[in-house]
């Protein structure tokens, strides 16, 4: 989380898609992108997936 920033936040009733980026001083040139997929039931929040996308796409984490 020290070198996390979100960056993008879709919310609606039931979902959520947050979009973080990485980025660590110590390696200035690479930046990680992240998605994490939420669902809300039954008044809780679950993370249901996490996506690294780069310039290509998405791909899936969990």
């Amino acid at each position: 989380p020290k070198y996390d920033k979100i960056i993008k936040e879709e919310v609606n009733e039931f979902n959520a898609i947050i979009t973080i980026e990485y980025k660590n001083p110590d390696q200035p040139y690479s930046v990680a992108v992240h998605e994490l997929h939420f669902e809300k039931e039954n008044y809780r929040w679950y993370l249901v997936e996490v996506y690294y996308v780069d310039e290509d796409g998405k791909y899936e984490g969990l």
